[in-house]
């Protein structure tokens, strides 16, 4: 799977069916990558800005194969593909909102490792410095965030609880619903951890990210799985420094609250 980050150096001549499984593995292990990182604090090896791989086709397995997609006009393969098909009744569509979000996860990381280690530089200079790079205050990042995920189809925003407590068809849209919600709390976790927050306002953010998991059935947050834990490890990781300083008695409490 060499070069797997950069589809013009993928083998020629490979179809429809490999190119977009190709696609969705890359996204997964670029989701798995910033989602260990963010929680365990290990690097991020796939970065975006070295990657050029299009997001999976949002189309439902049956209707595409190597001789194209049912539905599209002219039949499409190989590289004459388009960079992706945008879809937003397909359950693909929730999925690549996620993977976006775990993009600006780690941008995200990244000013938090600045923030964290900004009293501690590395030699003489920093080369970040050298670029003029200009750091968007978290919450127009947010704010633009939370603009994408309101104009998403409702399926995306809801975690239904299945017909008879069992999972079938229809509810990866819920499953997807419950993934966007968990992830979206991270995003906001992450963001506000790399700022001068306030006590009360890390408190606000575990709470929300606690009311947002309390919202999602419980059959979905047993298929989220081992990530569930991480979410929840990453309201230590918020509010561990808060209790390292001093408190008043009224953020004592708060903190013991949510903990």
């Amino acid at each position: 799977m060499d070069s797997l980050h950069d589809e013009n150096n993928w083998p020629e001549g490979i179809g429809i069916v490999e190119i977009e499984m190709r696609r969705r593995l890359f996204w997964s292990m670029y989701q798995l990558e910033v989602s260990a990182s963010t929680t365990w604090g290990s690097v991020i090896r796939c970065r975006e800005a070295q990657s050029h791989v299009s997001y999976p086709s949002e189309i439902n397995d049956e209707f595409f194969s190597d001789d194209g997609y049912q539905g599209l006009s002219t039949l499409v393969q190989g590289f004459n593909l388009p960079r992706t098909i945008s879809n937003p009744s397909c359950w693909l569509h929730g999925w690549n909102f996620t993977t976006e979000l775990h993009r600006v996860l780690e941008h995200a990381m990244d000013d938090l490792y600045r923030y964290r280690y900004r009293s501690a530089p590395i030699g003489s200079f920093s080369p970040v410095d050298l670029f003029g790079r200009d750091t968007t205050q978290h919450s127009v990042v947010l704010s633009k965030v939370l603009y994408i995920y309101d104009h998403l189809p409702q399926k995306f925003k809801e975690a239904k609880l299945p017909r008879n407590g069992k999972a079938g068809k229809e509810e990866i849209y819920s499953f997807q619903a419950a993934n966007i919600t968990a992830t979206l709390q991270l995003v906001r976790m992450i963001l506000f951890t790399s700022e001068d927050a306030t006590v009360e306002q890390k408190c606000k953010i575990a709470r929300d990210l606690l009311d947002g998991f309390s919202k999602i059935p419980i059959v979905f947050l047993r298929a989220i799985s081992s990530p569930l834990l991480h979410h929840l490890a990453g309201i230590g990781s918020i509010l561990a420094p808060v209790m390292e300083g001093p408190l008043s008695e009224t953020s004592y409490h708060e903190v013991r609250h949510v903990l």
